[in-house]
């Protein structure tokens, strides 16, 4: 087993009053400059949902209908031009045996659709209700494997709903030898053609074995190393640039881990990456998401859009401006200017945590020789990001006017692009000992 060292530090970020109460076996999803949650499990199960905004460190609460989701724990979320696909998760029951437990949110318009078959599709088939299943996107397309079906245990079933004619179809089913079988509490991501499956519960049995599955040639195949990830589930898993990173998980009546795992795809190799300082604390049946550029370049979109993600691509990949935001608070940064040197000193004012600071900026100019000083009062929700421009929030966008509420703008990816990257780890068991949602940070080297 290789272990690799360097500047991969946990931290926790503070959160406000306003915030959902902290869970496990929720859904995350995240689309433009926020991660919407749903769901999960405190003391009982939860129907609440919120929206994050990134880089303000703010949570809204968004209002649900008679046509949002129940109550749901273990279900997936995934978002995809402009809406969010919440599947799985209800409580098992008479009721709930035949309905589809699927629903639709429409971002722009904040509306809930629930996809319920009508007597026009008498031969509609799709997925019966699941917990504990994977679902990722693939062009234009969400992919949904295992899951826990009530009675009937841990499925195999491999499902693919089209997104532009909301029909489900199953793939065909394989057997134990060149598939990863029925199973649940696995995790599922996308890299270039192919979607990899790692570890889960097969019947009573923890598992670490990976398989992936051509999305092209529609066939199975394992991956065999000698190290990696011991057996577990309930863990998380993201694509970081070239590789996976797993984080957390364990075994049902275990303590559960704070191990992270990197998985190289092009040399197939598993490494552990040591964090410095302090980690967080062991987590089972969390979400993990990954903020900024790297993060993104491996999504996989329908030929409507890919044009336009390439144009953002390659926007974001032009050398950014110095005076753009995201330098680290409590640092110096020097910039020329038309009559002198320009110094901006960040200081952190006292008494007030990272996510609400007030940074003062001192300007000296050297040819005047003297100091001007000026206070700015900015809110940081997230202290990954410095101090905006003026005029600008933190994602360069024109400041916002509502003092009321957070109002949603569409950032795309562009705004995304501008995001250092980081890896956020959102709620979790244990639950913390505080009311509020668990959030962490790592900044990725």
């Amino acid at each position: 087993m290789k272990e690799e060292s360097g500047d991969w530090i946990w931290e926790p970020i503070p959160q406000r009053s306003l915030a959902p109460c902290d869970r496990f076996k929720h859904a995350c999803a995240m689309y433009g400059g926020f991660i919407y949650i749903f769901g999960g499990r405190n003391n009982t199960m939860l129907s609440d949902f919120w929206r994050y905004r990134i880089e303000y460190n703010e949570w809204e609460p968004l209002v649900c209908c008679e046509k949002s989701p129940e109550k749901l724990e273990g279900h997936s979320m995934v978002a995809y031009q402009g809406v969010l696909y919440v599947f799985g998760g209800m409580l098992d029951s008479g009721f709930t045996q035949g309905k589809t437990p699927l629903w639709l949110y429409n971002i722009d318009s904040e509306g809930w659709t629930w996809r319920q078959t009508t007597d026009t599709e008498l031969e509609f088939t799709g997925p019966a209700n699941r917990k504990g299943h994977s679902a990722v996107v693939f062009e234009a397309g969400m992919y949904v494997y295992g899951g826990y079906l009530d009675l009937k245990g841990a499925s195999e079933e491999f499902w693919f709903l089209n997104f532009d004619s909301m029909t489900w179809t199953c793939l065909p089913p394989v057997t134990c030898d060149c598939g990863p079988g029925p199973r649940y509490g696995h995790s599922s991501v996308v890299y270039n053609d192919a979607m990899y499956v790692f570890g889960g519960l097969v019947g009573m049995v923890e598992k670490n074995d990976f398989w992936t599955w051509n999305f092209y040639s529609q066939a199975w195949s394992i991956i065999k190393s000698s190290s990696g990830p011991p057996k577990s589930m309930g863990h998380s898993s993201v694509v970081f640039e070239d590789c996976m990173l797993v984080f957390g998980g364990g075994k049902p009546n275990d303590n559960p881990t704070s191990h992270l795992w990197k998985f190289q795809f092009c040399s197939q190799t598993w490494k552990k990456i040591s964090s410095k300082d302090v980690v967080p604390i062991s987590k089972i049946y969390h979400s993990l998401l990954g903020v900024g550029l790297s993060f993104q370049k491996n999504i996989k979109f329908s030929n409507r859009s890919k044009d336009n993600f390439n144009q953002t691509l390659k926007e974001s990949q032009q050398p950014r401006s110095t005076s753009k935001p995201f330098q680290t608070q409590r640092s110096n940064k020097v910039s020329t200017i038309t009559n002198g040197i320009e110094m901006k000193v960040f200081t952190q004012c006292p008494g007030l945590p990272l996510s609400v600071s007030k940074q003062t900026f001192s300007k000296y100019c050297a040819t005047e020789g003297q100091t001007v000083l000026s206070e700015v009062e900015t809110s940081f929700l997230n202290p990954m990001f410095g101090c905006p421009e003026e005029n600008e929030d933190l994602t360069g966008f024109p400041k916002k006017h509502d003092d009321v509420t957070i109002q949603h703008r569409n950032y795309s990816d562009v705004a995304v692009n501008h995001f250092p990257d980081v890896l956020l780890l959102i709620g979790g068991k244990p639950l913390a000992g505080c009311s509020s949602i668990s959030l962490w940070q790592m900044k990725m080297a």
